[in-house]
């Protein structure tokens, strides 16, 4: 807010006023998902530029994953993650997948782990309110990886066999 910036004299009140002509109010990403799919392409086309590559799309599951993302970061974290996310893509891919994505951490999926966690009138110890976190969370990301348990632990950063040894702890399966 640069009129309170103003106040507080950290933004030049006479700069303010010359800018203050015609403001401009651009709405953050979240309330523009519609968007997405555009601004995507665009930077697929600006990093296939500046780093040579030759990405063509993007999935649509990747896209949906994005499209359900809250985007605190606005534009310039979806510029950011599309940009990283064609770094690390082997050099003979030419579609952005959802094992190119970093794991997003949305409000959405956020709130899910919570209700999952603890209901109103439940109270729990530490242990168990840890573990039904641990039990969601991997269960979140195995899905993410449809199922394989290699992606799923590589992604935990914890070995194959300590997946299992959680999964059955859990009942994913």
């Amino acid at each position: 807010d640069l009129a309170k910036s103003v106040r507080e004299g950290k933004f030049r009140e006479d700069l303010f006023y010359r800018l203050s002509i015609l403001p401009i109010n651009i709405p953050p990403l979240r309330e523009r998902i519609e968007d997405i799919p555009l601004l995507v392409k665009s930077f697929i086309a600006k990093f296939n530029d500046e780093y040579g590559r030759n990405i063509v799309d993007i999935s649509n599951d990747a896209l949906d994953v994005l499209m359900s993302h809250e985007w605190p970061g606005n534009v310039r974290e979806l510029e950011n993650i599309i940009g990283r996310a064609i770094i690390y893509m082997n050099i003979n891919e030419r579609v952005i997948r959802t094992t190119h994505l970093p794991q997003l951490n949305s409000n959405k999926v956020q709130n899910t782990v919570k209700s999952t966690v603890l209901t109103d009138d439940d109270v729990s110890t530490l242990d168990r309110v840890l573990s039904k976190t641990e039990s969601a969370y991997i269960e979140s990301v195995y899905l993410k990886f449809d199922k394989n348990k290699t992606r799923t632990a590589k992604e935990l950063d914890i070995s194959l066999r300590s997946l299992y040894y959680k999964m059955e702890k859990y009942g994913i399966f």
